[in-house]
């Protein structure tokens, strides 16, 4: 997959870089203390281009694009179809999140049971999965479901039982359509990943012409008979340097790539794009606050609220008072499988004093179906019950009355323009809660993105569990879905950074602050 955004901006970025001598900056030197009164920290223009050009623009909010996300929804005119009563697990049976995601091995079902379970898991969809008309509704779930029903009754025709593995790889193949990382069927997740895939061996240089040169000065004219650009992607350097290197996006299923560099004079050489390593974190705490190279940083490994995370968690979001007196903060989310989106978005609102984020449209399902799902996740039996009965009773004053069983609300959020310079670390790992993070720092002015694409699983959340009778196998069914005026699905692909560069090399980013941001007064800003 190609096409990224930063990567068409050489020539404004060559552009950009000749106004480099009108700035009146001096260099950051020791960082920490300065008041923001007095100075202010910006990208030199050569940083800057890359960064504005992996931005959108912003939009403004509208009622037509308030409208657009309603037409995502599935309207519902009659909800007696339900069948919420079947879809509750026992209280003693709850499922904890990590059975939800062990398949039973060796399991079986009968085609019949298999059939039947078919058609619970449909309806269970129909009513509960807030992204069913996203996905294209009843004319495409009702096609894969007659798909499904008719591969299993081929199955029936040969075996007596089916494997649940071979009973799962049925349900994917047909639900394929459905691009969304939370959305699962025992330890599967209907959401093809894309990983950025690198070649260590070449970096590459920009030359005032939007030419690319190799360490050895050869001139690079063609990638695989394509614009160099095209497979190019801005990085930073051991020293800090901004450079390019070879990288492409692609699928999880391709172990390598190779590509045919072309150099002036009629040379070429093969490339061979390898899968950015999985780097292993081996913070115990979920939060802590350290430096790196003089520079604050807080590396902040998860969102997900429990009794061994909630004092960390809640250190996050006090330290961003103090770290919003920073001229430069690192913050680390790298493998952050997010959790509860509200830790970071308090986070952002501390450091920038403000309520940053682009606008977004909210739209939890508060169908009766929706809300057993829900309820299933509950660990202890009581509290089930409880939450329920409490949340059944506050229903009708919050669904819209133009669309029965759904709750629609709007974030306006606010371009946040005083805060520190922050430069996010993150990877391939960092998704849900973590990616809504990134997705309110990108409002902010002073923001640096630094390490490979992440996991993209944004579309939606608030999984309700379910738990097939006969099979066992748990489906995670998200009940919300939340979108920015966009309206873009990044589930699998996730942001891309503004400098691709390798998860584990977080001293390249520290680096590149001592070459790329200066001190400039406020009144020259």
């Amino acid at each position: 997959m190609r096409g990224l955004r930063a990567h068409h901006a050489p020539y404004a970025l060559c552009v950009l870089c000749i106004v480099f001598a009108l700035l009146c900056a001096v260099p950051v030197g020791a960082l920490g203390d300065v008041e923001c009164s007095e100075t202010r920290l910006v990208l030199l223009p050569e940083a800057k281009a890359i960064v504005d050009a992996n931005r959108l623009p912003r939009l403004e909010a509208s009622e037509s694009q308030l409208q657009r996300f309603r037409e995502l929804l599935y309207h519902y005119s009659d909800l007696s179809d339900e069948a919420p009563e079947l879809l509750r697990v026992p209280d003693k049976s709850h499922i904890s999140n990590s059975d939800a995601d062990s398949d039973p091995d060796g399991w079986e079902v009968s085609p019949d049971h298999a059939a039947e379970e078919v058609e619970l898991l449909f309806n269970a969809l129909r009513f509960g999965y807030a992204g069913y008309q996203f996905f294209g509704g009843d004319a495409a779930f009702s096609a894969a479901k007659k798909e499904i029903l008719r591969e299993l009754a081929e199955l029936g025709s040969y075996y007596d039982t089916i494997p649940n593995w071979r009973y799962s790889d049925t349900i994917m193949k047909y639900l394929g359509f459905v691009q969304d990382s939370h959305l699962g069927f025992g330890n599967r997740r209907l959401c093809e990943h894309m990983r950025f895939r690198f070649c260590p061996h070449y970096e590459f240089t920009l030359s005032a012409d939007g030419s690319y040169y190799d360490a050895d000065g050869r001139r690079v004219v063609a990638v695989n008979n394509e614009a160099p650009s095209e497979y190019l992607r801005p990085s930073i350097s051991a020293d800090g340097e901004i450079v390019y290197i070879l990288g492409v996006l692609s699928s999880e299923r391709h172990q390598a790539t190779l590509l045919e560099l072309q150099f002036e004079g009629g040379t070429s050489e093969m490339a061979w794009l390898i899968p950015a390593d999985e780097v292993q974190y081996d913070n115990e705490k979920a939060y802590e606050l350290t430096e790196l190279e003089g520079l604050p940083m807080a590396i902040c490994r998860t969102f997900r609220a429990s009794p061994e995370t909630s004092e960390d968690l809640n250190a996050f979001v006090r330290d961003a008072e103090l770290l919003r007196q920073k001229d430069v903060v690192l913050l680390d989310v790298r493998s952050n499988p997010g959790g509860t989106i509200q830790y970071g978005q308090e986070f952002c609102r501390r450091i920038a004093m403000a309520d940053p984020g682009p606008f977004t449209m909210t739209a939890n399902l508060l169908t009766d179906t929706a809300l057993v799902l829900r309820m299933n996740q509950q660990a202890a039996a009581d509290s089930r019950t409880d939450w329920l009965a409490r949340t059944k009773k506050e229903r009708d004053h919050l669904i819209d009355p133009e669309l029965p069983g759904w709750n629609i609300s709007v974030s306006l959020g606010e371009c946040a323009k005083d805060t520190p310079f922050i430069l996010v670390l993150m990877n391939d790992n960092t998704a849900s809660a973590a990616e809504a993070l990134i997705r309110c720092l990108c409002s902010m002015r002073n923001v640096v993105l630094i390490g490979t694409n992440t996991g993209g699983a944004l579309l939606t959340g608030n999984a309700g569990l379910l738990r097939l009778p006969h099979s066992g196998i748990a489906v995670r069914i998200p009940t919300m879905i939340w979108m920015d005026v966009e309206l873009r699905n990044l589930d699998g692909i996730g942001y891309f950074p503004d400098f691709w560069v390798h998860p584990d090399a977080a001293e390249n980013a520290a680096a590149f602050v001592r070459r790329y941001v200066v001190k400039q007064p406020v009144s020259e800003h």
